[in-house]
């Protein structure tokens, strides 16, 4: 069972996330199957929001096709939803 207590720290730089991260939840958990050297392990990462944007800006170079899309928050029948921008 887990702490409740226990506070969670960025994966990559160690800093003790804050209300800021934990709002963006940054949290990324992958099993990895066959085809990769990392075979049969578990990814697992929680990262504040400084290490997201870093992460991001190193591999988005590398897709050839952009991964990235923009949304815009609605509010239907007094329910937020978000919404891709076409």
């Amino acid at each position: 069972m887990e702490n409740a207590d226990a506070k969670l720290i960025c994966t990559m730089c160690g800093k003790e996330l804050d209300d800021w991260d934990l709002n963006a939840a940054f949290h990324f958990k992958r099993y990895i199957g066959f085809g990769s050297t990392y075979d049969l392990s578990i990814f697992e990462a929680h990262l504040c929001c400084k290490c997201f944007d870093k992460i991001l800006d190193t591999i988005l170079p590398m897709f050839k096709n952009n991964p990235l899309s923009e949304y815009e928050i609605v509010d239907e029948d007094g329910k937020l939803i978000c919404k891709p921008i076409k």
